[in-house]
């Protein structure tokens, strides 16, 4: 048995319980923390530029400088996908990453009211009605009155729709390929990982307490 490897472990197991005193640590926490600290040695010994001088001088806390990081290079990574969605789309019904998104929806869930279809792709009314609007133009998608209730619409894949979609998956595959990077696969599970518990915390706003205003969603 390597014992110097089991004295580390046990070092670095100690320094994750002080750090998280007030946690619960799990495995993949753990798993996560030591990444994290790894990532920070491997920066610091080849001179790589640390996420944090992203952060200007004036912000002040970690947690700040840690949140203004992420908010920032969120919205980058939204915009990078945006380029590359496009590029997949060309030639294309589908002109948005919004219109594969639906009927990939549409696939997965079978028929569904516009309420339903919009809240599963966590979007605004005004947003998701133009979707499915241009949808329904290029016969992609067909509505019928809801059978329990006559005031809604229920939302389902076209045979053409269906056509559509299978095209496009190939492209979406190269779009996600590109999307992550050159991560590795332990990297690429982390951050699976991450984005599913941001989603998990988001979602719930999205769909409880979009309404409230920013200082009742901080405090909630």
């Amino acid at each position: 048995m390597n014992y110097d490897l089991l004295k580390e472990i046990v070092v670095n197991l100690e320094r994750f319980e002080q750090e998280n005193v007030s946690q619960n640590g799990s495995l993949k926490e753990f798993g996560l923390w030591l990444s994290e600290k790894q990532n920070a040695d491997y920066q610091s010994n080849n001179g790589v530029m640390k996420t944090s001088s992203l952060v200007p001088d004036d912000v002040k806390s970690t947690a700040e400088q840690s949140e203004v990081v992420i908010g920032k290079l969120l919205t980058f990574l939204s915009r990078y996908l945006k380029i590359y969605l496009k590029k997949g789309l060309e030639g294309s019904l589908l002109t948005t990453g919004d219109d594969f998104t639906y009927l990939a929806t549409l696939l997965n869930k079978g028929s569904l009211t516009k309420t339903e279809l919009i809240l599963l792709s966590a979007h605004e009314k005004t947003s998701g009605m133009e979707v499915i609007k241009r949808l329904l133009i290029n016969e992609l998608i067909e509505q019928k009155d809801d059978e329990e209730d006559k005031r809604s619409k229920r939302i389902s894949l076209t045979q053409k729709g269906m056509g559509v979609l299978m095209q496009s998956f190939e492209a979406m595959g190269k779009v996600g390929k590109i999307a992550a990077g050159d991560l590795m696969e332990y990297e690429k599970n982390q951050l699976v990982f991450l984005l599913k518990k941001l989603d998990n915390f988001h979602n719930d706003i999205y769909l409880n307490h979009r309404e409230k205003n920013l200082d009742e969603i901080l405090n909630l």
